[in-house]
């Protein structure tokens, strides 16, 4: 994972709501490896390069990190993110979470955690 890259990139998501909203409105109703490809797109058009793995990678540590908070990890998947990405990175999960919502309720008119877990896991 190009580490530099994706924190860059979640720094930039919670200190600046209209990137966010571009990245929601950049992945809109896509899934799969369409909506992997419009977050690669989206932040390398912004000065990010990351790769699809990159971006399958932040999926993945942003959905563990959700569950986490949410309590709905077992012991071996707590054990697997234990500490989180985010916070090895130097991110509150809670305030990179924040942000997502704040831009999923202004781009799509929508909020809150359905609507959030529903973005993260279609890309």
């Amino acid at each position: 994972m190009n580490a530099q890259a994706v924190t860059r990139l979640l720094e930039r998501l919670v200190a600046d709501e209209t990137f966010a909203v571009g990245l929601v409105e950049a992945v809109g109703g896509r899934q799969g490896e369409a909506a992997i490809e419009a977050v690669v797109a989206y932040g390398n058009e912004n000065g990010f390069p990351i790769s699809a793995i990159d971006a399958a990678e932040l999926q993945r540590h942003l959905i563990a990190d959700a569950e986490l908070l949410e309590g709905d990890l077992d012991d071996d998947d707590l054990d697997a993110v234990a500490g989180g990405v985010l916070v090895g990175m130097g991110f509150d999960p809670l305030q990179v979470r924040r942000a997502a919502e704040q831009a999923l309720a202004k781009s799509l008119g929508r909020s809150g955690n359905t609507a959030l877990d529903g973005f993260i896991k279609q890309w």
